[in-house]
């Protein structure tokens, strides 16, 4: 299985944080049914108080 991810996150204040990963997944398998190829998206936000 092969893996890229790629992050990142901004903090404007103190409290709050926005952030975002963007991942992508390969798996190759010698039978074709368990092929596997997925991207990904994730968006995030934290408000501490």
């Amino acid at each position: 299985m092969q893996s890229l991810v790629f992050a990142g996150e901004w903090r404007p204040t103190r409290t709050v944080t926005v952030g975002a990963t963007l991942q992508r997944d390969l798996r190759s398998s010698n039978i074709d049914r368990f092929d596997y190829d997925a991207d990904s998206v994730n968006l995030y936000a934290q408000l501490l108080f």
